[in-house]
């Protein structure tokens, strides 16, 4: 929460404004090495040593990470507003997204119409009511209300939950098919989904480059539409017997491809008509959507296949399915809401 928002801030600070969508693609195709590498080098530590040994390195780099970052970071300058921060709608907000993501996880068990269920999705609507109005009178709101009347931060932000929610879910579906259908080891299935994040990486800068020619409405609508196409594919061609070569890679590949497309665009058409001053809290609001997204999807996994120990192939099918629909759902909003751009 507090590390993405400010490193994309401090990304875009040191590109000049009609260059934003470039930085973000910078940015998000180091995120794609990160998630290149993630996969295949936590399978590896898991298999010479423990899982524990995952959490130890990432201690580890989280300390170099730590050092070298006072080295050579400069600060962002400070903002002239005054006023303290309302501390109290940060927590009351991400227990209400709690909330909701326990509902989905154990709705099937709690039953959907059960006390618990109904219980938590009251007070979930309660908390986030309370945020709202709190940020209507707070002389710095956690939201800014301001920025949700801009179509292409309210429409761009929105969708990129949506989207995430898709992108998260095919990251935690796909290596837990190879591992639970096709009986792949942690560290082969970590190496069976690499492709994706590698042609993610591959296109990033340039369709962050033609998004800074006034391209964020294309750039979205297409990459919404080349991912659900892909997890569409996987839903109908992906069975317990077929090829790894002819079904799972050509899909990811398409996967990385539609993503590359859209992830950094989501960002810079979100932040396309705010003012540079507000590039923090916009950033962080559109980034708090991303990472709802992110949840979001990991639920609709677990909860669609249930525990991995007795999923089918159909299981799976169905939750890119439902992925594909939500992706589908997102370039259509795109479509029909967000302005076009003008080419520069």
């Amino acid at each position: 929460a507090a590390l993405i928002p400010s490193s994309l801030t401090l990304a875009l600070q040191a590109f000049p404004l009609q260059h934003r969508g470039l930085a973000i693609g910078v940015w998000g195709a180091i995120a794609a090495i990160a998630g290149a590498s993630g996969p295949p080098l936590g399978a590896a530590l898991i298999e010479v040593g423990s899982w524990r040994s995952v959490f130890v390195v990432l201690a580890a780099l989280s300390v170099l990470v730590f050092v070298v970052g006072r080295v050579v970071l400069v600060e962002t300058p400070t903002s002239a507003e005054s006023g303290r921060l309302d501390i109290w709608s940060g927590p009351m907000a991400s227990i209400a997204v709690g909330l909701v993501i326990a509902v989905l996880l154990q709705g099937q068990d709690w039953g959907w119409t059960g006390a618990r269920v109904i219980g938590a999705l009251v007070l979930a609507a309660a908390l986030l009511t309370l945020v709202i109005s709190r940020s209507r009178r707070h002389p710095t709101p956690f939201v800014d209300l301001g920025l949700l009347r801009q179509p292409r931060f309210a429409s761009a932000s929105a969708t990129t939950a949506l989207f995430n929610a898709a992108t998260s879910g095919f990251w935690l579906g796909a290596p837990l098919f190879l591992q639970t259908i096709w009986g792949w080891g942690v560290l082969a299935s970590g190496f069976g989904v690499v492709a994706s994040p590698l042609t993610h990486l591959t296109f990033a800068v340039p369709m962050g480059r033609l998004a800074d020619r006034g391209h964020h409405k294309a750039l979205m609508v297409g990459g919404s539409l080349t991912t659900g196409a892909a997890l569409a594919g996987m839903a109908i061609l992906v069975t317990d017997t077929s090829s790894y070569w002819t079904t799972i890679l050509p899909f990811t590949i398409m996967f990385g491809f539609g993503s590359g497309m859209a992830w950094p665009v989501f960002t810079s058409g979100a932040l396309l008509d705010v003012p540079q001053e507000k590039y923090g809290q916009a950033n962080g609001m559109n980034l708090t959507m991303r990472q709802f997204g992110a949840a979001l999807g990991v639920a609709v996994i677990v909860a669609v296949i249930g525990n991995s120990g007795s999923a089918t192939v159909d299981d799976f099918r169905t939750a890119w399915a439902v992925l594909a629909v939500v992706l589908a759902f997102c370039a259509l909003v795109l479509a029909t809401i967000y302005p076009l751009s003008l080419i520069h």
